[in-house]
């Protein structure tokens, strides 16, 4: 399954298809109930989340943040660039803690020392406001509860990253129909050139194990034509995303640069 966009609508649509198709697909129930789901800090992604599982754990990925609070405004709010090492160490130590009440604690005081020991009070409170406040404090590595599950996207990347060496950048940036009806089987058919289509061969979807006949199924879908939704106009709320500028190849060489909406 790909969600082409950040936007709530997309991926309203897209938890929605998910729950139907675990039915189809798996045989569960259409009343699938998702404990976590992981993200980067998309305040659309977790409305569309919590619309459709209003008790979900949201995960934040913890790569992203890793990258992003030593970046932009995070960097330019430093008052003395040497502290940004003793920081890092102590943003570490909170996504090593064993339990959310020790995240809890433990916040706090390392915010305190930033604060005042650091004088760096600038950082502290944009951190805290960022990725400790409301629902974006979740990616310590046992918040979860639930054993193995962590919160980090690195299973979704790590996908990403074969797609681009099977499709090429051009091939992932096409324009939605042209990736559902082109891109996407090409994947599953290169994926089983030269060997059995079998969960080893699948391995960089994510981090579990990933049934065969799922997989099977799955392909057949995407061979059919126009195997993709088209969202209704009139069910498109603009307040939930903006209109963005992409690069479209179809696959002859002439690229054509548009306003697309989901």
């Amino acid at each position: 399954m790909f969600c082409r966009t950040e936007c709530y609508a997309a991926y309203l649509y897209f938890f929605k298809t998910l729950r139907c198709l675990s039915e189809e697909l798996f045989g569960l129930s259409d009343a699938l109930d998702v404990r976590c789901g992981g993200l980067d800090r998309s305040v659309y992604i977790a409305d569309a989340y919590t619309t459709t599982w209003p008790t979900i754990i949201l995960l934040l990925c913890w790569p992203h943040l890793a990258r992003k609070f030593k970046e932009g405004e995070f960097l330019k709010a430093l008052v003395n660039k040497d502290n940004l090492g003793v920081i890092t160490k102590h943003v570490h130590l909170l996504h090593s803690c064993r339990s959310i009440p020790q995240f809890e604690l433990l916040a706090p005081l390392i915010f305190e020392v930033w604060d005042k020991a650091l004088d760096e009070p600038a950082f502290a409170k944009r951190f805290e406001a960022t990725y400790f406040e409301g629902p974006w404090g979740n990616w310590h590595l046992s918040v979860s509860g639930i054993p193995g599950v962590m919160p980090t996207q690195n299973g979704i990347e790590a996908g990403h990253k074969v797609q681009k060496v099977i499709l090429s950048v051009d091939g992932l940036r096409a324009a939605t129909p042209i990736f559902l009806n082109t891109s996407a089987p090409k994947m599953l058919a290169q994926t089983g050139k030269k060997a059995p289509l079998t969960s080893e061969n699948v391995t960089y979807s994510g981090h579990g194990p990933f049934a065969i006949e799922v997989a099977l199924k799955a392909k057949r879908l995407l061979l059919v034509a126009e195997p993709h939704y088209e969202l209704p106009e009139e069910e498109i709320d603009s307040s939930h995303y903006g209109e963005r500028h992409f690069i479209i190849n179809t696959g002859s060489g002439a690229d054509n640069i548009g306003n697309m909406t989901p």
